[in-house]
């Protein structure tokens, strides 16, 4: 497994490595990168490009991928579970269960966002604002850092990822392991 920053698949800088291990069973599932401060330094730079790529994109053009997102979890919930339940010790069903949360919270997300519109306010409680109309408009803030707990990724990771990404922002992810290492996931 790789870390993905800027489109393409990367280790670490320093070529270290994490052993993702089965807390249940004590065997490696996998290495991943152990990213390194200058690895964090790049993501970040290429998520603020890629970040003003997305917002750029028509709100509706980006719902429609984020729905994507949810029918692609959905055509492969059990693999994604099961990969959830080996990784945090957890039995399959309650990994099953956080699956169909993370689809949940996409939907809820994507629901709510169509309803984000600005506001129109006039400004006639004094005179001196007669025929004056302030207004609202919303835009991204730029990069979120996320850091989800190994024990529901899934969830944590879907209620920061599906806010920021339905308006807008770009988001970098990092999963805290059963352990004390450092494990970055970059999505931009």
């Amino acid at each position: 497994m790789k870390m993905l920053i800027g489109g393409k698949e990367v280790d670490a800088s320093n070529g270290a490595v994490y052993q993702n291990i089965n807390p249940a069973t004590g065997e490696v599932i996998e290495t991943v990168p152990a990213a390194t401060a200058q690895d964090l330094e790049t993501a970040i730079s290429n998520a603020v490009e890629g970040q003003k790529e997305w917002a750029a994109i028509p709100f509706h053009k980006r719902m429609e991928i984020l729905e994507k997102f949810v029918i692609l979890a959905q055509a492969n919930e059990e693999k994604i579970a099961r990969r959830m339940a080996v990784e945090g010790g957890k039995p399959l069903a309650q990994a099953l269960g956080e699956v169909g949360r993370v689809k949940d919270a996409f939907r809820l997300y994507i629901a709510e966002a169509r309803t984000m519109y600005g506001k129109t306010i006039p400004l006639n409680s004094e005179p001196r604002g007669l025929g004056d109309v302030c207004f609202t408009v919303f835009e991204p803030l730029g990069v979120v850092a996320a850091i989800c707990a190994f024990n529901f990724p899934g969830v944590l990771f879907s209620h920061k990822a599906a806010a920021a990404l339905c308006t807008g922002n770009s988001v970098k992810v990092r999963k805290q392991p059963s352990t004390s290492a450092n494990i970055w996931f970059y999505i931009n």
